[in-house]
């Protein structure tokens, strides 16, 4: 972090230790961990995970479809951190609750991938779900 960009009386309580994000060995742990969570389920909503979107796509199709529409959600992290998997359970209301098709994008990370890597991905999963549109009863013009 840039101190000179914090001002001057918090200074002294900005943390001064830094968390190797570019280890690998740290991103296995944290997505393995991930992976034992137990599935955060909503019902009225199917959960796919597709892997032919790009660097993957995790799609919650509510039962109950309120309009055409669809929302790309591109998960929180500053494209440095993070998994769509944490967002699984906001994702499945938000389809449950609008009744529309909620995609969440997994995207590269850097600063092993740079930019643009993560915009390229969140590009890539958007251009999948309008090619797909009609297979998952969505209005292109409505993503």
């Amino acid at each position: 972090m840039d101190l000179n960009r914090v001002a001057p009386e918090l200074r002294p309580y900005v943390p001064r230790f830094r968390v190797p994000m570019e280890s690998p060995l740290l991103r296995c742990l944290g997505y393995g961990v991930l992976l034992l969570l137990p599935g955060r389920t909503v019902p009225g909503v199917r959960f796919e995970r597709r892997d032919d979107a790009g660097r993957g796509v995790r799609l919650f199709i509510p039962e109950v479809r309120k309009s055409g529409g669809a929302l790309l959600w591109i998960h929180g992290g500053g494209l440095i951190l993070g998994h769509p998997a944490t967002d699984d359970r906001f994702c499945a209301e938000i389809a449950r609750d609008l009744g529309i098709v909620v995609a969440s994008v997994r995207y590269r990370l850097a600063p092993a991938h740079p930019y643009p890597a993560a915009i390229d991905d969140c590009h890539d999963a958007w251009t999948w779900l309008l090619r797909n549109a009609s297979a998952f009863g969505i209005d292109p013009a409505r993503i």
